[in-house]
């Protein structure tokens, strides 16, 4: 007995896991003896013969050293014999071999894997022995284990409140990982103010902390409104390429919420998440082209691009209700506005149900409104073939008006043209200089084209490294061809052109890729009568 109180306590010593070297009579097996009273000789005869209680307790012998030079990694091998015989304390001591590193590389992941399958098949002691060596003295991985099968509920009956009780003690050691477990957990039964305590706690470590801190702050869950405060733990989630900060941070830089109002700032930050495929970000960067702000002129041919982007990831309805709804409503609409009378005619020109004659009186406002992308719209009806008015002497004399306004589609069309010699004399010169205008300008179609020039060394020399730049800035304006996209990718897969290999952004970039025109498409579906 005192033989057997000695190995039990050496193994609490070196381990942290309740799974310790056990030697008990297995189901329908006859042996009774322990490993203490029988000799290696006979325990290796019925092991060699089968008998999955004597492979255990080898096992035990070869992990301790008992009546044999210890050897973990033989130890291991009996085990794991007895655990294809569904030893359930085998499995358990494969476990404590994996946890600790003994017999093989050191595996947490496995460690609990085999502890999981102890259990479930029937070791249920293993869970209160760990309990009590936890009350007893604290370890890391017992406390995450109890948690995390209290919490998943599989191997026990689900918990939450003893999964709550395992991670606050993994997390007061300093797990960030179990203070973020257990402030989901709070999180999902409303309890903020302790999910907002253990979010604070791991701020500083955990970038999804610092955006719930923020995000908290924001809202006021958990603890009182303070946007400045929200600002700086949505700075520090934003620098780390959080989406949700990125845009809640556009927030208040757009409202001058805690900050100082920078709508220039917002739009960056609206476009870096909508380059992560946020639906949110990409309307939020359509809303400001459309409705213009300070500093910012209203640009409805971009606005209306972004705005269709987002229809397309299913913000349709939005888009809808925001043409219907009239202007200084509750829904605050275009229904009486320019961008209104913009769409309208683009339906016209474009929609299935065609009629370029109304589609210009609507171009005709607003030119007369000032607004130089009506020109612009003028021309391309104009331009239309199968229009009984098409005159192309009247679409290029629209355009160059346009071109001298700086209205950046207008530049793009008129470069195509001299491009192709379309309307006037072929001239690469005045194509790129105007395709290199409406890039500055920001006309994502003409950055990308400028690529395609670099890359193909079409009227300038080949050149990679410019190549990737205006395919980066394109991207960055919501806009790449298949073919462009193709390109990007394969350079960031290889290291091209300056960049470093990225396989997850060479993947992601492959989905940007516009096959159609996204303003065409959402034309179709809108009802603006």
């Amino acid at each position: 007995m005192k033989q057997m109180f000695i190995w039990v306590l050496a193994l609490l010593t070196l381990t942290t896991s309740s799974a310790y070297a056990q030697n008990k009579k297995a189901k329908k097996q006859k042996t009774t003896q322990t490993a203490d009273t029988l000799s290696v000789d006979y325990l290796k005869k019925r092991a060699e013969a089968g008998d999955a209680n004597a492979q255990n307790s080898l096992g035990v012998c070869y992990y301790w050293g008992k009546q044999v030079e210890q050897n973990y990694e033989t130890a291991l091998k009996w085990w794991s014999v007895a655990a294809k015989a569904n030893h359930v304390e085998a499995i358990a001591n494969m476990g404590l071999c994996y946890q600790l590193g003994h017999g093989t590389k050191r595996d947490s992941v496995m460690a609990v894997k085999l502890y999981k399958s102890s259990i479930q098949r029937g070791n249920k002691k293993l869970v209160p022995e760990r309990e009590k060596r936890v009350s007893e003295k604290f370890n890391m991985f017992d406390a995450c284990f109890l948690a995390d099968i209290y919490q998943e509920g599989k191997v026990v009956d689900r918990d939450l409140n003893k999964a709550v009780k395992y991670y606050l003690l993994a997390g007061n050691a300093g797990s960030v990982p179990s203070l973020m477990a257990a402030a989901d957990i709070y999180e999902k039964d409303r309890n903020f103010p302790q999910a907002y305590k253990l979010f604070h706690m791991a701020a500083s470590k955990e970038v999804k902390a610092a955006y719930k801190c923020g995000e908290y702050l924001y809202k006021g869950l958990g603890t009182k409104v303070d946007k400045a405060e929200a600002a700086k733990y949505l700075i520090q989630a934003s620098n780390a390429g959080w989406p949700n900060a990125q845009i809640m941070l556009g927030d208040l830089y757009f409202k001058g919420e805690g900050l100082e109002q920078d709508v220039e700032k917002a739009l960056s930050l609206y476009k870096s998440a909508a380059l992560k495929n946020s639906p949110v970000a990409i309307w939020n960067v359509g809303l400001i082209y459309t409705n213009g702000a300070e500093k910012l002129n209203s640009n409805y041919q971009k606005g209306f691009y972004w705005l269709s982007l987002a229809a397309a990831k299913g913000m349709k309805k939005n888009l809808q209700v925001k043409l219907t709804a009239l202007s200084g409503s509750e829904e605050s609409g275009w229904k009486d506005t320019d961008f209104f009378t913009y769409v309208q005619g683009m339906q016209l020109l474009y929609g299935s149900d065609k009629r370029t004659d109304e589609a210009l009186k609507c171009f005709e406002k607003l030119e007369k409104n000032g607004l130089a992308i009506g020109t612009t719209m003028k021309a391309e009806c104009y331009a239309e073939k199968d229009w009984k008015k098409a005159n192309e002497k009247k679409a290029v004399k629209f355009l160059e008006k346009a071109v001298e306004a700086d209205e950046a589609q207008a530049c793009f069309l008129m470069a195509q043209r001299y491009e192709d010699g379309q309307g006037v004399p072929a001239d690469k010169a005045k194509a790129l200089s105007l395709t290199e205008k409406a890039a500055k300008l920001g006309y994502a179609q003409a950055i990308c084209r400028l690529g395609d020039y670099y890359r193909e060394g079409k009227m300038v020399e080949k050149n990679l490294t410019k190549c990737i730049e205006y395919y980066i800035q394109s991207l960055k304006e919501g806009y790449l061809t298949p073919e462009a996209a193709k390109t990007l990718s394969n350079c960031y897969l290889q290291g091209l052109g300056g960049l470093k290999k990225d396989e997850k952004m060479a993947q992601a970039i492959l989905t940007r890729a516009q096959k159609s025109d996204p303003v065409l498409g959402v034309l179709k579906d809108l009802n603006l009568e």
